[in-house]
């Protein structure tokens, strides 16, 4: 039998709950991303008009949407890793899927740059929602 590639995960542990928490992080991780891209091209456009205005229907400036979308995310992330925990799935299991789900969600127009902030960040608080204490 061939030696697995270290990147690949695991499979999944038959006992463990199926995730259907992964749908969920990938729109968040995609909502994220639209929402950078709105405020760089809001930074950029306040560059360029010096005092804009926002749109009237919206109350929300884009930094705020963008810190609102990435408390989704997060959201989503705890949402994914907290049924594996409690199902005993392994921690370098856990964080494998995590990986795996991310990786799998295409991020159009998203600079590779704000992409692996992006993914450091939840994978940072996937192992913080693990070892939360319960």
């Amino acid at each position: 039998m061939a030696e697995r590639d270290r990147d690949t995960p695991a499979p999944p542990n038959p006992g463990a709950p199926r995730s259907d928490n992964a749908e969920m992080m990938r729109r968040a991780i995609l909502a994220v991303a639209a929402a950078q891209r709105l405020v760089a091209e809001s930074q950029a456009g306040r560059e360029r008009r010096a005092y804009g205005r926002p749109r009237r229907n919206d109350h929300r400036t884009p930094a705020e949407n963008a810190e609102a979308e990435v408390a989704t995310l997060r959201a989503s992330v705890e949402a994914y890793v907290r049924p594996l925990r409690d199902a005993g799935e392994p921690p370098e299991r856990v964080l494998a899927r995590l990986k795996a789900t991310m990786d799998d969600t295409p991020t159009p127009d998203q600079p590779h740059g704000e992409r692996e902030i992006l993914w450091r960040a939840a994978v940072g608080w996937g192992i913080q929602e693990y070892f939360r204490r319960r």
